[in-house]
């Protein structure tokens, strides 16, 4: 192996910092992304159950509607980030999230929820793959591994981090973790 296609050795930090910019944004921008989704989602239901006395099929309603709008909604994502390019689409996705996220935090009725939480799930449907696409492109053919398994170690790390920052803020209040989570 030459020396500009042998993996880079040291830890996360040291191997990101072998990357240009824009990839480093790209990792940064993953983790605070999951940062702010898994600090969030996972006490979703409870405040929606016991903070807003919701029954449980409307709870399901909102939940289930930011999933089908995420899960249902990747393939047209893809297709504008092809058409349209990788960063309008990331920055619209991150827009439309924080928006998402801070309607949560003041949303009462049903209506709202279900709005803010399919804003959500759309986000990620227009981020999630112009950000992979972004960043095979950004990485080049021959640290393309290097960079996804890199960019898996930041995802990893807000889905890890987030609850744990979820359950103290939300100690506080559910409004607090949703205004971090948007501004994440």
């Amino acid at each position: 192996m030459t020396t500009a296609t042998a993996p880079a050795k040291g830890g996360i930090w040291k191997q990101s910092r072998t990357f240009e910019p824009a990839v480093r944004l790209l990792f940064l921008n993953q983790l605070t992304i999951n940062l702010g989704f898994y600090m969030l989602m996972p006490y979703l239901a409870a405040h929606l159950a016991d903070g807003l006395g919701m029954a449980a099929w409307a709870v399901g309603l909102v939940l289930g509607a930011r999933n089908l709008s995420q899960q249902g909604m990747f393939l047209v994502g893809g297709a504008l980030a092809d058409r349209l390019g990788f960063k309008p689409l990331i920055v619209a996705g991150c827009a439309l999230r924080t928006v998402g996220f801070g309607a949560l935090a003041f949303a009462q009725s049903l209506p709202m929820l279900i709005a803010a939480s399919l804003a959500t799930g759309l986000a990620g449907a227009l981020f999630n793959p112009a950000v992979r696409a972004y960043l095979a492109a950004e990485a080049g053919e021959e640290r393309r591994v290097q960079a996804f398994a890199l960019f898996n170690a930041y995802y990893q790390a807000g889905i890890l981090l987030g609850p744990l920052v979820g359950v103290a803020l939300t100690g506080v209040s559910f409004r607090l973790t949703c205004v971090v989570a948007a501004v994440l």
